[in-house]
């Protein structure tokens, strides 16, 4: 499970524009300590604001490998493609 000290420390990297390091942190963590629900939402929040940056900077084929690596890695039980 994530504590809220880490969970603070992802999300602010987050705001700041540090997306790889906010990756790298989650991905680390998870694999250590196994998912959790909300490490794995974390993970995706962290993702979904670099694919957010990649469009911003114009880099659309980027952002669109991105979200497929995601889409594999995390998929929506359930839900429509």
């Amino acid at each position: 499970m994530i504590g809220s000290a880490e969970e603070t420390g992802i999300r602010q990297l987050i705001v700041n524009g540090k997306f790889k390091a906010a990756l790298r942190s989650r991905q680390g963590s998870c694999i250590k300590r196994g998912e959790s629900a909300a490490s794995e939402a974390l993970l995706i929040d962290a993702y979904a604001a670099r694919i957010q940056s990649l469009l911003e900077q114009n880099l659309a084929l980027e952002a669109k490998s991105l979200l497929e690596l995601v889409r594999e890695r995390y998929p929506l039980k359930g839900a429509a493609r």
